[in-house]
């Protein structure tokens, strides 16, 4: 953030000197951001800039690990200082125009009349630090030629950190060395007062200065502006739903809040999950009036064309408006139903007029609450048997799984991954060269396969495919058809995948990658699929955990929380990290832990003298598994 004097501290959840998260590979990081009332946000104007968009529209936005901002107090624009000089005139304007209030009106008191009239922001950013400011005399005149003491400029100069596009999507740095990036605000006395008159980027030729679409803040800024909450899209089956986190205006009204999530809905996510999700919602659909909130029910009126209402799955507009509306807060009352009309007529689906999450609990695709399985010390495939409850009292009793897998005479395995289903079970050869797959039923053998490079992790999607992380290489395996293919992922050479886990919903897949340098990052990217399913890839990558810097296994915990299991400087220790926007939550953790797991509802542990440990929830109230082992692994 940015003080009164302009100088910089670190943002939260990132130690001083810490390294800056890295570019994705091929698109976006969207994070989220904290503010400051003096703090710096910098509009850039001139000839079809793109600003944060005072109306309220919302932007896509990725793995924040700030504070979701909810409860932050509203940014109080003060507007110019009559006699103010031209440094107390930008910095002005940089504080006021984090303020959407009145479409802006304070910031636009900065503006010249005729910059006021092109400033037309929509939403790209760019995040800075180490911001500073200071008059220049270097730059290009108008071309009507002022006295010097009626036009100066003054130039903002930072270390760039991220990029938040248009689309509100969130790039970090691309390195530590990050670039220093200057903005020119250009300034002109109107009736003695200065007013900004030209904002553009300064190019490396020194009198270069660039109209430019981005919008220049701080992190601080960025989440007192905003607030984060999540849309529902579907996954290609038109049958899971995949949350994706959101950027809406913190002034907004709760009716407007409700009705631009709502519209946010009307196209495909962008992004990350781009390709990888849609939305049912038709083309030319829109909004006939605000969503109207009554207590608990959200009255959701629909316009679109006459074909499209006939033909349109009603049932997925209702699940993507129900997980949308009802998942989020809007002030004291939650939405508890939502009425659903398309073109004022209200639809009954569910034999209701009123939509309730209930109906569409199965919608959003939840880890398996049961089945834990490990490899025994002394070779065979075990499950778990005993339930995990808080209060038991002796060890979780196990047995052995059917097939191959359970007997003397499997194969040496490192780790096991099961179906979802529980039908299949997977697992990687003790030298990482091969990977064994076989029905987990009454004298089923284990296949072997060979997919190319050492094996370090597994994990089965909901359509029973098998992913592989084989150094710089990922691959899907389809046991039933015998298909092996190479997944197109796009590393840097020299970086290499050594655990991946797919979500639930079948979309989603988080990974570590470890660099050459021997560091490791979180990444998170979406599943997109081609040629029937045939192939596949692993598209665009986001950073999150940026407060875990040495990551070494991780796990679904549920549809919005990762869990990883990092390396400290005092030994292992287990983090949730939530993917609304909430701060990371470190889990009691025991001593030892080697690799981690979990289904919606325990978590299960490792540990390195081969015990196995079982927790009801995050709490951390461990039970210990009878006989020993590793790899526990809930079935994904």
């Amino acid at each position: 953030m940015i003080d009164h004097a302009g100088d910089w501290t670190q943002p939260p959840g990132r130690a001083a000197g810490d390294r800056p998260a890295r570019l994705p590979r091929t698109a976006t990081v969207r994070r989220f951001a904290t503010a400051a009332a003096m703090a710096a946000a910098v509009a850039l104007v001139a000839g079809g800039c793109a600003m944060v968009p005072a109306s309220g529209g919302v932007h896509t936005q990725a793995i924040p690990q700030a504070g979701t901002g909810q409860d932050n107090p509203q940014l109080i624009p003060v507007g110019p200082v009559p006699g103010g000089n031209q440094v107390a005139i930008v910095s002005g304007f940089l504080a006021a125009n984090a303020s959407f209030a009145n479409d802006s009106a304070v910031a636009l008191e900065y503006l010249t009349p005729a910059e006021r009239d092109s400033w037309h922001p929509d939403g790209a950013v760019t995040v800075v630090g180490n911001l500073q400011k200071s008059p220049t005399t270097s730059f290009p005149k108008r071309q009507v030629s002022l006295p010097s003491d009626q036009e100066t400029a003054v130039q903002v100069t930072g270390v760039q950190q991220a990029t938040l596009t248009g689309a509100g999507q969130y790039l970090t740095s691309p390195s530590a060395d990050s670039p220093r990036i200057t903005y020119e605000f250009r300034l002109i006395k109107i009736n003695n007062q200065w007013r900004i008159d030209h904002l553009c980027e300064v190019g490396s030729t020194p009198r270069t200065c660039t109209p430019t679409s981005q919008l220049l803040l701080t992190t601080d800024e960025l989440e007192r502006a905003y607030q984060q909450r999540n849309l529902y899209f579907l996954d290609p089956t038109g049958q899971t739903l995949v949350p994706d986190p959101v950027f809406v205006p913190q002034n907004d009204t709760t009716s407007d809040l409700a009705t631009e999530l709502v519209k946010g809905l009307f196209k495909d996510p962008q992004g990350w999950l781009s390709g990888a999700a849609q939305t049912a919602f038709p083309a030319g659909t829109r909004p006939l009036g605000q969503v109207k909130i009554n207590g608990p029910v959200a009255i959701v009126n629909l316009g679109m064309p006459a074909a499209a209402a006939r033909s349109v799955d009603q049932r997925q507009l209702a699940a993507q408006l129900v997980w949308t509306l009802a998942s989020n807060s809007f002030g004291p009352s939650a939405i508890e139903s939502v009425e659903l009309q398309i073109n004022g007529k209200t639809l009954s689906l569910n034999g209701s007029q009123y939509q309730l999450p209930k109906f569409y609990q199965t919608w959003e695709s939840q880890a398996q609450t049961a089945g834990l399985y490990f490899v025994s010390q002394n070779g065979p495939v075990r499950e778990v048997t005993g339930a995990a409850q808080a209060g038991s009292a002796g060890p979780l009793t196990t047995g052995s799984v059917p097939g191959q897998a359970g007997t003397q005479s499997a194969p040496v395995l490192g780790t096991v991954a099961v179906a979802p289903q529980q039908a299949e079970l997977a697992g990687i050869s003790a030298d990482g060269q091969t990977v064994f797959t076989g029905r987990l039923a009454a004298n089923a053998a284990l296949t072997p396969k060979r997919p190319g490079g050492t094996g370090t992790s597994l994990s089965w999607d909901r359509n029973g495919d098998l992913w592989v992380a084989a150094g710089s290489s990922v691959w899907m395996l389809t046991p039933d058809t015998g298909s092996t293919v190479q997944v197109g992922l796009g590393l840097p050479a020299g970086e290499e995948v050594t655990a991946i886990r797919v979500a639930p919903d079948g979309v989603r897949v988080a990974m570590i990658v470890k660099t050459p340098d021997g560091s490791a990052q979180l990444l998170l990217a979406a599943i997109t699929h081609a040629d029937n399913g045939a192939t596949a890839s692993i598209g665009q990558t986001v950073a999150i955990g940026a407060g875990v810097p040495d990551p070494e296994a991780l796990t679904w915990y549920d549809a919005d929380h990762i869990v990883v299991l990092e390396r400290t400087a005092a030994g292992s220790q287990l983090v949730a990290i939530p993917l609304d926007g909430s701060q990371p939550t470190p889990i009691p953790t025991l001593t030892g832990t080697v690799s981690v797991t979990a289904n919606g509802t325990d978590l299960a542990v490792g540990l390195s003298d081969g015990q196995l440990d079982v927790s009801p929830g995050l709490n951390g109230l461990w039970m210990r598994v009878a006989g020993t082992g590793a790899g526990p692994a809930y079935p994904g």
